[in-house]
């Protein structure tokens, strides 16, 4: 399975690949955008003729609307669900263009950009845009496809490195559900390879079961212990690969709190 592609595809890739059949692992989206003053509308211009094949990618929708600043970054959540909904899991390769007519894209490296921000690398951008598939008499369509959604997560599972296991779970009497006594907390902890004298930063796969050790460690009487609140979403979509351990890196194994 890729786990990269090349940032920039031929319209003679792509018409190859279409051709070939069913390309059931590559997603093309239009995500024609345009500014106020240009009187274009890129949704309804999309209904009306593009690659077929292609879904809309809409900015505008997939973007944080809460914020007071436009088309800011939505999270991660919300990018998942948007993008899942596009029939798009971890294995598709994405082709992204746009209609922009001066130039050969204008909107589609913004998602290139974001599906790399969360961690999607198998993504392309249509090289002259739907402005030289077009000049080039390669089909179009009005056809809107259906797609199944399906499920989308940017994040290769990982740890941070140098990091110890001890999990949520192990610190809890599994026969009445109550937390192990201070004693066996220690020995747990010991046991583990963490030492309570030292600095220690709690952290996990979302920021919620970090507290669960950070509160059995002040139970121990280590009231010191940060958590890590956006623990390994966000250091890996903020860190470079040296600086994270994944499977795929085949690197040295060492663990992590969790």
């Amino acid at each position: 399975m890729l786990t990269k592609a090349s940032a920039l595809v031929t319209t003679e890739w792509l018409h190859n690949v279409m051709k070939s059949g069913d390309p059931k692992d590559i997603r093309i989206l239009d995500s024609s955008f345009h500014l106020p003053s240009s009187n274009r509308n890129g949704r309804k211009e999309y209904e009306e003729k593009h690659i077929p094949g292609a879904l809309y990618f809409d900015i505008k929708e997939c973007c944080d609307k809460s914020s007071p600043y436009g088309l800011m970054l939505p999270d991660t959540k919300r990018f998942e669900q948007y993008v899942g909904n596009l029939g798009i899991d971890n294995s598709t390769h994405i082709v992204v263009y746009d209609n922009g007519v001066n130039y050969g894209f204008f909107s589609a490296p913004r998602i290139w950009w974001m599906f790399r921000v969360f961690g999607h690398e198998m993504v392309s951008v249509l090289d002259g845009g739907f402005m030289k598939w077009c000049s080039e008499g390669l089909p179009t369509t009005s056809e809107v496809v259906q797609v199944p959604k399906t499920i989308f997560d940017g994040l290769e599972s990982g740890h941070i490195p140098y990091s110890k296991n001890l999990c949520y779970q192990d610190i809890v009497d599994k026969e009445n559900g109550v937390m192990l006594d201070v004693k066996e907390l220690k020995k747990l902890f010991n046991e583990t390879g963490i030492d309570l004298s030292k600095p220690l930063v709690s952290s996990c796969a979302s920021g919620l079961t970090a507290c669960c050790i950070a509160f059995a460690a002040y139970l121990c009487g280590k009231e010191d212990v940060p958590v890590y609140d956006g623990s390994w979403p966000e250091w890996y979509l903020r860190s470079t690969p040296d600086m994270r351990f994944c499977p795929s890196d085949k690197k040295e194994a060492t663990c992590m709190i969790c």
